[in-house]
Formats: structure tokens, sequence, C-alpha cells
């Protein structure tokens, strides 16, 4: 995207890779949503070159604590 200069690929996947470690952790998600379903859950998004930490998905019933391990995901991957 134009505009994304602190857009780092590396970053990205980091954060997808620890979003994939959360979906292994909790094995009860697979009978619920595949793991590339639940990775494209939580897109980076940025704002004036920064990344957004990731809504909580409308049309998917994400429990508070799980949802609080994708936010602290996103911080450990862009610092």
């Amino acid at each position: 995207m134009k505009g994304e200069s602190n857009k780092d690929p590396f970053q990205e996947k980091l954060f997808e890779m620890r979003i994939s470690d959360i979906y292994d952790r909790n094995s009860w998600l697979a009978d619920e949503i595949t793991k590339a379903a639940f990775i494209e859950l939580f897109p980076v998004i940025y704002k004036k070159g920064m990344p957004l930490p990731p809504d909580k998905p409308v049309d998917f019933d994400l429990d508070r604590d799980l949802y609080l391990e994708i936010l602290l995901a996103f911080r450990q991957s862009f610092r």
C-alpha cells in the first residue's frame, strides 16, 4: 500500500507465526475455524505508516483471554 513507509514484511510474518502458535495451543479452535481463516481474522492495517492493533473480529466469537493473547502477539511483533 502507498504511504506505508514503516511496513515491515518480517514483522507481519512474525505476527502471523505468533497467531498460528496461538491457534495450535488452543486445540478447540480447529473445531470452529481453519488456521488460515483464523489468521485472516487479524489483518495488519496501517494508518499514517504505523500498524494498528487488530480489532476483535465481528463474525467470530473470540473470548477475552484469546483476544488479549492476539494483542500481546501484535505488541511483541511490532515493537
